[in-house]
């Protein structure tokens, strides 16, 4: 255990643990995004968007030790919010004739437009939390399952506002390695400050007991409608990225696949680590390409080998199999990665240096 680099509680140096997941993954995006060739920027930025979704059901999930299926619903709020704002000033009279006039007739600054379908995002989330909350863990998972199909009911049927079951085009194409990182950088801070803030706290001692944790007079709901409310917001902008990225949205892309691919690298990195949700998406993404690539064919030794169609689901579904049976908590075990034993710090040598300052200076 004297060499594990996971420890079960956040290391001493507070912004050491957000700063090497972010600070890494930067330098990738900047790397792939100005040296790069285009195709693995785009697959870079992909991973990157599907993090900031996972982290958002992170934020949500580790801390209240309820599953949500529905943040795939807040993705597709925040898409189509963003959509609205964004896109063919020329086509929205016509084909989205009931939207307000503002929308219907102007484009909005794409960041701006962002942020707004975040929160709106996270005003439904606030509105379906002040319900939802008031469950059991098993009945609130299920409570979520049914936002994802209210949402695609609603959108899906929903033809003067988003088109129906339809594709909208048009969306301005922005979105880089290095814009979805600077969401993954807040979005992995904001993960960070509330698994140790006071909501954190209280939320964790529910999800472990939580009739002792109301008898302590722990103001549960509340916690939980904050909880829900942040990381709905960020499920809206991992939406809003989603859409830039490709320029189409349509009401099929935010339903059960996605939910299951979210919560598939939730589960393999560890619902209960924050190291363990980045390596989660970053494991389950590149296992996605490398079947991707074999699914199309690939010449091996002069022969052409692929695989059938459906392979990257079943190879997902089978490592998931996998870690479920040997890592129950996930790869990282529900532990934190060990910055300052990862630098070759330990607390003892930091101590040591500090007495030896110090005695110099008395000297």
């Amino acid at each position: 255990m004297k060499n594990n680099r996971f420890v079960s509680s956040i290391p001493g140096d507070t912004w050491l643990l957000p700063s090497a997941l972010a600070i890494p993954l930067g330098v990738v995006a900047v790397g792939v995004q100005y040296f790069g060739p285009p195709t693995i920027a785009v697959t870079v930025t992909e991973i990157y968007i599907r993090l900031v979704a996972a982290l958002a059901i992170y934020m949500f999930s580790s801390n209240t030790g309820i599953i949500s299926y529905g943040h795939v619903a807040f993705m597709g709020i925040g898409a189509y919010a963003s959509a609205w704002q964004t896109c063919c000033v020329m086509m929205k009279p016509i084909t989205m004739h009931g939207l307000p006039a503002f929308l219907k007739t102007a484009n909005f600054p794409v960041v701006p437009s962002a942020i707004a379908a975040g929160v709106l995002a996270a005003v439904v989330a606030l509105v379906a939390s002040l319900v939802i909350m008031r469950l059991n863990s098993i009945a609130a998972a299920i409570a979520t399952f049914a936002l994802l199909f209210i949402f695609q009911s609603v959108y899906g049927h929903w033809d003067s506002v988003t088109m129906g079951v339809s594709t909208m085009i048009g969306l301005p194409q922005y979105v880089t390695p290095v814009h979805v990182w600077i969401w993954v950088a807040i979005a992995i801070l904001v993960a960070f400050i509330l698994q140790n803030s006071s909501i954190g706290l209280m939320l964790r001692a529910s999800r472990d007991e939580h009739t002792a944790a109301r008898a302590c007079g722990a103001r549960i709901l509340k916690y939980r409608v904050i909880a829900f409310t942040i990381s709905a917001f960020f499920a809206g902008i991992a939406g809003v990225m989603l859409g830039h990225r490709i320029g189409t949205i349509s009401v099929a892309t935010f339903h059960l696949d996605l939910t299951f691919l979210l919560l598939a690298m939730v589960v393999v990195g560890g619902l209960r680590s924050l190291s363990g949700v980045v390596l989660g998406v970053i494991i389950v993404s590149v296992i996605m390409e490398v079947l991707r690539l074999f699914q199309g064919g690939v010449s091996i030794g002069g022969q052409i080998v692929s695989l059938p169609a459906g392979s990257v689901q079943i190879g997902i579904a089978l490592v998931m199999i996998l870690v479920l049976r040997f890592r129950p908590d996930g790869i990282a075990k529900g532990l934190e990665f060990d910055v300052k034993r990862w630098l070759g710090r330990s607390s003892d040598e930091v101590a040591l240096r500090r007495s030896d300052s110090g005695s110099s200076a008395a000297e």
